[in-house]
């Protein structure tokens, strides 16, 4: 059996770009104790129902404040877990504690007999004690990641968390209030929270707090709640973290956490900072996206991470000989003429931007006395009812390609209301599982909007790209690893079934780029066993890291850190090679950054090397002209969906 291999580790710090003093949604932990905490597991009898456990805790703490506990203050995680600043007496560990606590009225409910306190037994197990200064130890790079440096991680992690969650409903590392709730469809309230976690860095040790919400079920008789739940809709500005609520989380977490009061930070020596983390980042510079010839400004340095299209045309355009068009919607004179008129206009675009339309006829833009009949006969265009069965539906439209283009369609343009957004999984399943054709999914109400020359050009850049074209490619000599003409990008990911899904098995899928310009990606994926999974991974986008400019004049204009921003000091592991990058502008609330781990490096990349190489990858998305997130490799002729914003 192979032994595992280590994480690589940081080679320097970055340099690269402009200097931008941000803040991160951090709380530096000045101190924390010196001594051991001796972990318990703590056992109930008989079983304490979930909702009830921390009031049973709570009674129990109180009661033995002065006897167990010396006086000192206990945290508990809610389950099984307890842990003492001081050891308790090993006679009382190993004995049994009786104590009575005032019933609750669901069990009174449930055991409507011999009514008063209910008798516990509590039984308190040692598991180990666990050195704090350890955790010192790892931020200062003496020593590696291990069981004693996250318990003790654990334990600093269950002392912030203990005070709120014993007052609040929890999960995990968050918790929710129900002051300023906001009730939604389907008998569902949505509730604001805090999340905090607990940080080893260089040096020192943060804590992340962020803003959170979850869905609870609006009290109420069972009766009502089950009839009113229907059509879910979360508001989404509850999860914003705008520079109005970079304050607000400022005074939740003072009025939460109570850093300064609360007694069980205090029993384990924690002596917090009570200003948000000042850091430094710094703005990478973008690269020159280069487009076809005939082009209008062929070379592109994109500003604020986008750029437009007007005047460009495609590096290689696609090439098209039949296409089919399907739209679930009333058939009428009106409809098939606004149909006929946005088909006419993608065309245009289509040609315009590149895309070799083979034996296709479009109206020209010149001559706007085209016949708009004859166009009408000549578009493969087939409207069917959206009740009815889409497999044959689409088989219509493949017909209809045959007959007016005498060749199989290469894509199939599909059009529908909002209201039938649920077809859009089984229109993509049917076609690229079972036809083989790709398609491009559209909003009807898109079509008629006048002026939509840019919602044009998105669809002609998903088409052509879909269809085997290159919308535009990066200057080769921008980097050492793109002009040497021999660097192979692979990306790979898992998708998983949800938690509590048993049946469906997880996908993982692998590409990898096929040609020097790193545009063009072969593809296999697999089907996985259930259960099977795959460890590691090279970017992790569900963090709670975020960042503000400390100045708003450096920020973009959602007042989020500009496209470019990376940080790889302050927030990053203490030793292994990381960092965070932003590469994308802000369109509402705070941007997440992404961060990336470099797991092995053969090719002894520099800081700058790696962030700079990642930053301009970014600017391969090929489907739009405004940065992703985070790198994204495209599949091979692009047989994967994306799910669905306006138009897929």
């Amino acid at each position: 059996m192979s032994q595992c291999q280590p994480i690589a580790q940081r080679p320097d710090f970055g340099r690269l770009g402009s200097n931008i003093p941000i803040n991160a949604n951090c709380f530096e932990i000045k101190s924390f104790g010196e001594g051991l905490v001796h972990h318990y597991s703590i056992q109930f009898s008989p079983a304490i129902p979930s909702e009830l456990i921390w009031g049973v805790f709570e009674v129990f703490e109180s009661q033995q404040r002065f006897k167990l506990f010396k006086g000192t203050y206990p945290v508990f995680d809610g389950e099984s877990s307890m842990y003492s600043p001081v050891e308790i007496n090993p006679e009382h560990v190993i004995a049994e504690l009786s104590m009575e606590i005032p019933r609750d009225q669901m069990w009174l409910d449930s055991s409507p007999q011999d009514k008063g306190p209910k008798q516990l037994k509590v039984a308190l197990i040692p598991i180990k004690s666990i050195d704090l200064r350890s955790l010192r130890k790892y931020i200062a790079g003496r020593i590696e990641l291990n069981y004693e440096v996250q318990s003790a991680i654990s334990i600093l992690d269950v002392a912030f968390h203990h005070r709120p969650a014993s007052k609040y409903p929890s999960a995990k590392n968050s918790f929710y209030m129900p002051e300023g709730k906001q009730t939604i469809s389907g008998g569902i309230e949505i509730r604001p929270g805090l999340y905090q976690s607990v940080c080893p860095t260089q040096g020192r040790v943060l804590l992340n707090v962020d803003v959170t919400a979850a869905a609870f079920y609006s009290p109420g008789p069972l009766h009502m709640v089950l009839v009113k739940c229907f059509n879910k809709t979360a508001p989404l500005e509850l999860l914003d973290l705008t520079n109005d609520e970079w304050r607000k989380l400022k005074k939740m977490v003072s009025d939460l956490l109570c850093f300064n009061s609360n007694p069980y930070l205090k029993a384990f020596g924690i002596k917090m900072s009570d200003q948000l983390l000042s850091i430094n980042g710094r703005q990478l510079p973008p690269p020159t996206v280069v487009y076809g010839g005939h082009s209008r400004n062929r070379k592109v340095e994109p500003k604020d991470g986008s750029w437009n299209m007007r005047g460009k045309r495609f590096f290689e355009g696609a090439r098209i000989k039949s296409y089919g068009v399907l739209v679930l919607d009333r058939d009428n004179d009106q409809s098939r003429r606004i149909m006929s008129k946005f088909m006419e206009q993608l065309n245009q675009t289509l040609f315009d931007m590149g895309v070799d339309l083979i034996d296709i006829p479009f109206s020209d833009t010149s001559n706007p006395d085209m016949d708009i009949d004859l166009m009408q006969q000549q578009l493969p265009i087939t409207f069917v009812h959206i009740l009815g069965g889409l497999s044959a539906n689409l088989s219509k439209a493949r017909m209809e390609a045959r007959g007016k283009f005498r060749e199989e369609p290469q894509i199939i343009y599909v059009l529908f209301n909002p209201t039938a957004r649920s077809v859009y999984g089984e229109i993509k399943r049917i076609t690229e599982t079972e036809m083989g054709i790709v398609t491009q999914c559209m909003m009807l109400s898109k079509i008629c909007q006048p002026n939509n020359s840019q919602y044009m050009n998105n669809v002609a850049l998903k088409v052509n790209v879909k269809l085997g074209g290159i919308n535009g490619q990066l200057k080769l000599d921008q980097s050492l690893f793109l002009s040497n003409g021999s660097t192979m990008v692979i990306g790979a990911d898992v998708s998983h079934p949800g938690p509590d899904n048993r049946t469906d098995p997880s996908i993982a899928a692998v590409v990898g780029s096929i040609d020097k310009s790193i545009t063009r990606f072969a593809s296999e994926d697999r089907v996985l066993p259930l259960y099977q999974k795959i460890i590691p991974y090279l970017y992790e986008p569900r963090h709670h890291m975020r960042f503000s400019p400390l100045n708003r004049s450096r920020g973009d204009r959602s007042g989020n850190c500009p496209a470019g921003t990376v940080v790889d000091r302050d927030v990053t592991h203490p030793t292994e090679f990381d960092f965070f990058l932003q590469s994308h502008r802000g369109l509402r609330g705070t941007s997440r950054p992404t961060r990336y781990i470099v797991l092995h490096d053969d090719n002894g990349f520099t800081a700058d090397d790696l962030q700079q190489l990642t930053n301009q990858l970014c600017y391969l998305y090929p489907l739009g002209v405004a940065l992703p997130s985070r790198v994204l490799c495209p599949f091979a002729s692009y047989p994967g969906p994306l799910p669905p914003p306006q138009s897929e």
